[in-house]
């Protein structure tokens, strides 16, 4: 089997969409109830994303930009899209870059727990 047969844009631009589908649907006993997934270079959140279709489908989603002039097209699509949190910073990938994504994550994540506990969410 060649992942490549299942190719399809929606908002991708190289057959991401469906190849991600497909294997999702594979995978779909395995997954969570609640789905997540990343992307950075997000931009407005939907041109050329890999991801966008994912939030379509009820996925929730961290979009990183590091550009503020996207980051603030990002905040647009957010606005219509509320599973999707929006971070504005640059990915680092040097292990000691303060914004790896790792650490980019965590941060996210920490936030995350600490309003779930204060809404006893």
């Amino acid at each position: 089997m060649n992942l490549l047969e299942f190719k399809k844009n929606v908002f991708s631009q190289n057959g991401e969409d469906g190849i991600l589908e497909y294997i999702f649907e594979k995978l779909s006993d395995l997954l969570p109830s609640e789905k997540w997934c990343v992307e950075f270079g997000a931009w407005d959140g939907k041109h050329l994303s890999n991801t966008f279709n994912l939030v379509k489908k009820d996925w929730n989603a961290v979009y990183i930009e590091g550009d503020s002039e996207k980051y603030n097209d990002l905040l647009k699509t957010t606005e219509s899209y509320p599973k999707i949190v929006p971070i504005n910073a640059m990915v680092g990938f040097e292990e000691s870059d303060t914004n790896k994504l790792d650490n980019l994550l965590m941060n996210f994540l920490s936030a995350l727990t600490t309003l779930r506990h204060k809404m006893k969410i």
